[in-house]
């Protein structure tokens, strides 16, 4: 993955090193991660929380903002409440499938444990 990522952001970093790419990796991986733990709502639409995350990564990848906006654009032209709410379904589908198997699979008896002289 960092070599994708050294691919892909080098022209803008020159002269770092392997490790650099990796260490910018983490501080992209905070970012998301901070911004998938914030909730969409009224004011901060799943757009807004997209386009925000995406641009905070590619300034610390030091991407210039032309050369960003038409990425940027292209996963905003994506109809990301549908995706999403796609994605759930599919997620809540596979729950409930595994549920119900798990239902449908024979319970071992259990024994029930009542004292005996054997217990003393």
């Amino acid at each position: 993955m960092i070599d994708k990522i050294e691919a892909i952001f080098s022209p803008y970093l020159t002269g770092l090193e392997k490790n650099d790419f990796y260490e910018l990796e983490i501080a992209a991986a905070g970012v998301m991660r901070g911004f998938m733990a914030r909730h969409c709502d009224l004011y901060f639409t799943i757009e807004r929380k997209v386009m925000r995350c995406l641009s905070c990564c590619f300034k610390l990848y030091e991407v210039p903002r032309e050369a960003y906006m038409p990425a940027l654009q292209q996963a905003l032209a994506v109809d990301l409440a549908s995706v999403a709410r796609m994605v759930v379904d599919k997620t809540v589908r596979a729950a409930e499938e595994s549920v119900e198997a798990a239902l449908a699979e024979p319970r071992p008896e259990r024994r029930s444990r009542t004292k005996s002289s054997e217990d003393c």
